[in-house]
């Protein structure tokens, strides 16, 4: 494994500031993710109404990506993973924001005289909205990936403990197990449920996307020799990614045959175009900046979007041609995820890595 002083050597550093620019690039990703899901909301084209939910599950594959690629490179600097470091960091991420949101939504409720139910906030308090619905039905995403923060970690520090060599190279077969379990339980449920739903109860729609994007970071970080062949079938990696979203724009979520595979092709499908980004899209120019920029702001935009949705573009429908509205709606989603992001997430981001700073 060598020294912390070899591992902190001036090649190292180079190499590591190189990958965290090509890493942030992904950015660009989350804003396409987080644009679809803003379509989905409001109606402008009928497409984008179609097809926008899948932006939560581009988010899925892009957030097991990631994550497990933070992890892998705290293991491969220091020998181990420190688990509660990494959830305190996450907690210092995820939580502001997030709680700013339920309690403006609680505080809102309260002086308008609305009526608040306690079945419905402690869900979101808990992040077990994946399981039952609460304030805010967008949530439930956001439990999925709490869930996975805590697993993932805590999995892999359990791998660690056997002391092998190689302790992460059962990775793809979990992976492909947890996708292939998550398959058989969305079908016996799409196929027990007499009313097709838009929501699945837990972990069956979004845990398996998770999973991949992490068997796909194992081998970008452990055995990136296993990735050569995407340099040399470019076309054919790209033509079968986008045949895998197809099913996304020919039917509707609530059919039996996008609940079931049609989610498990869509994982794939943008796993692919996650290959095919990382491999093959190296500008800087400004149409990647400019997503680029949008993306490090999707978290706090995905959080607030349905607020502006629900209680100021609704208002204004009556009076607004449907383009205009949607172009509002996009800009003010967009500016009030920059507003919190400043105000609330990036203060406390400063005051973690006083406190809590990277280990890679």
């Amino acid at each position: 494994m060598g020294s912390a002083l070899t591992l902190r050597s001036p090649v190292w550093l180079e190499t590591n500031t190189r990958l965290k620019k090509r890493l942030k690039q992904l950015d660009a990703l989350r804003a396409v993710a987080v644009l679809l899901v803003l379509g989905c909301h409001v109606t402008w084209h009928p497409l984008w109404v179609r097809c926008g939910w899948t932006g939560v599950d581009l988010f899925f594959v892009l957030s097991g990506f990631l994550i497990a690629g933070l992890l892998f490179r705290e293991y491969k600097s220091h020998n181990r993973i420190h688990l509660c470091r990494f959830i305190e960091r996450r907690a210092l991420k995820i939580y502001p924001a997030y709680y700013v949101l339920l309690i403006a939504t609680v505080a809102y409720e309260l002086l308008r005289g609305g009526r608040l139910l306690w079945s419905t906030i402690w869900p979101d308090l808990l992040f077990v909205q994946n399981y039952r619905i609460g304030m805010w039905p967008h949530l439930w995403s956001l439990g999925t990936e709490e869930q996975f923060y805590l697993l993932l970690p805590f999995a892999l520090v359990l791998l660690t403990l056997r002391k092998q060599a190689a302790p992460f190279e059962c990775i793809p077969a979990a992976s492909l197990s947890i996708m292939g379990i998550c398959l058989l339980s969305r079908v016996l449920w799409a196929f027990s449920t007499h009313h097709p739903s838009s929501w699945f109860p837990g972990c069956i729609r979004g845990i398996d996307g998770l999973a991949l994007g992490v068997m796909i970071s194992y081998f970008h970080e452990f055995e990136p020799q296993k990735l050569d062949w995407v340099s040399h079938e470019r076309l054919p990696l790209l033509l079968i990614s986008l045949l895998c979203l197809l099913p996304a724009i020919a039917y509707p979520f609530e059919h039996r045959f996008m609940q079931t595979i049609g989610l498990t092709l869509l994982y794939v499908g943008y796993a692919g175009l996650l290959l095919f980004y990382l491999r093959f899209v190296h500008s800087e120019g400004k149409v990647i900046g400019a997503f680029a920029f949008v993306g490090s702001y999707s978290y706090t935009i995905y959080l607030f979007h349905m607020p502006v949705a629900d209680h100021f573009v609704s208002g204004l429908a009556p009076y607004v041609g449907r383009t205009s509205l949607f172009a509002l709606y996009v800009a003010l989603s967009i500016t009030l995820g920059i507003v919190v992001a400043k105000l609330v997430e990036r203060p406390v981001l400063r005051i973690r890595e006083r406190l809590l700073p990277s280990r890679i």
